[in-house]
Parts: structure tokens; C-alpha cells; sequence
């Protein structure tokens, strides 16, 4: 009896310890994620690091005329799944950029509670 007892404990406490995170990612939470500096300030210091053409060396020029930048804003605000491709599906590598995306943002939210959502920025790139 002991032993069952024991063992139905056990069940009991281990069973919060499988629960699974919800892993949705949101395509429009009720509050979107942002940086904490500010999106305006994120995005000024994002545009910089394509005025170096060394970036982009070895690309078709005629394909970047339009980027997009894609990742996943995590619950605790860290940033995944970033890929950075251009109007003719080239992607690019995202070395350069992860220094951008060091700083955790604020999640988005749904119904008050931190939720995993999709972000982009979309960019013009003009070369003179």
C-alpha cells in the first residue's frame, strides 16, 4: 500500500514536468513584438549595415532592389528563425545581421500572456 501510494505521488508531481509549452507562433497577436529602444531606432540601425556592398558581393544587383528580413520573436524575447532574402529568393547570410538582433525585444501578447510571433521588416536597398 505504501509503494502505491509512493508511486501515485510521484505520477502526480512529475506530471506538471511534461507539460508542453504552447510552441504556436501568432501571425497577428493582439500586440505586436517590438524592440525596446524602439522600432524607428531598431530599424535606423538596421539600414546601416547595407550601405557596405561587400555584403552583398557575388549577388545578381538587379535582384536586391527589395529585402526582407523574417524571424520569430520568441516568448522571452530572444530572436529566432532569422533569414534575410531579396526579390529573386537569394539568402542571404544573416552573420551580419545578428549583431542587430542581440538585445531581447517585448514580446507580443495575446489575451495578457507572452506569445511567439511572426516578425518581418521589409527594405528598399538603392544602390548609387
Amino acid at each position: 500500500m505504501k509503494t502505491f501510494l509512493f508511486i501515485s505521488i510521484l505520477l502526480l508531481l512529475s506530471a506538471g514536468t511534461f507539460a508542453q509549452q504552447d510552441t504556436t507562433v501568432h501571425d497577428f497577436p493582439e500586440t505586436e513584438a517590438a524592440p525596446k529602444q524602439g522600432l524607428n531606432d531598431f530599424c535606423c540601425s538596421l539600414f546601416g549595415i547595407f550601405g557596405d556592398l561587400g555584403y552583398i558581393e557575388d549577388q545578381d544587383l538587379t535582384c536586391l532592389g527589395r529585402m526582407r528580413i523574417f524571424f520569430i520573436v520568441e516568448i522571452d524575447g530572444s530572436i529566432t528563425h532569422l533569414k534575410c532574402i531579396d526579390n529573386c529568393g537569394h539568402t542571404f547570410d544573416s552573420i551580419r545581421l545578428t549583431d542587430r538582433f542581440i538585445e531581447k525585444w517585448i514580446p507580443a501578447t495575446n489575451k495578457g500572456k507572452a506569445v511567439r510571433s511572426k516578425f518581418h521588416i521589409p527594405i528598399n536597398v538603392c544602390f548609387n
